[in-house]
């Protein structure tokens, strides 16, 4: 209890602290833009050693960063669409980089994840098409939600998982210009 009461402690600080929180239902292709980004920093200002998957800590070596904060908003994944968070109040005065996908597309891949990897799950494809808690409807009312909030963070920027694959290079261009990191390179 002790050590959950510490992790929620821990990111409720990130949040604090971020200056741009990258947020996306999960399996849209999050990790992959986060390496993206990762890979320009590293190569832009010559550093390593950090994690790439947590960008905020290049911050650690070069100042001029923006504290970058990767997340999922809140695991929408395991809520139903009634319970998810509606209030993006918390994002007021920041950044927000929203990254979506094909809600089929990540229906199909959460289906997977929770099947193959997590085991968590034990119906058919067709019968999470339809689960209450994370599936379809929940990806749905997730975006809708965001939807209805873009204009509460200070600058808001919508990137499709589609556009990242059909242009990774334009697209990162697009993103690392809104993070104020003009001078970096995104090839």
């Amino acid at each position: 209890m002790l050590k959950e009461f510490r992790k929620r402690l821990r990111r409720r600080r990130l949040q604090r602290r971020a200056d741009v929180h990258l947020i996306s239902f999960p399996k849209c292709g999050r990790t992959w833009l986060v390496l993206l980004i990762s890979k320009a920093i590293e190569e832009h200002f010559g550093v390593s050693g950090a994690d790439p998957l947590r960008p905020y800590r290049y911050t650690r070596k070069v100042r001029e960063l923006p504290f970058i904060l990767p997340h999922h908003d809140g695991g929408p994944e395991f809520k139903r669409p009634d319970e998810l968070n509606t209030d993006k109040s918390w994002y007021a005065g920041k950044k927000v980089i929203f990254l979506v996908r094909d809600p089929r597309d990540v229906t199909v891949s959460s289906y997977f994840q929770k099947t193959k990897r997590n085991i968590n799950y034990q119906g058919s494809l067709r019968d999470y098409v339809y689960e209450p808690v994370g599936s379809t409807e929940t990806i749905i009312a997730f975006y809708n939600i965001w939807a209805r909030n873009r204009h509460i963070p200070k600058e808001f920027l919508l990137v499709t998982y589609e556009d990242l694959q059909r242009d990774t290079a334009g697209e990162l261009r697009r993103v690392l210009d809104f993070l104020g990191l003009s001078k970096v390179s995104g090839e």
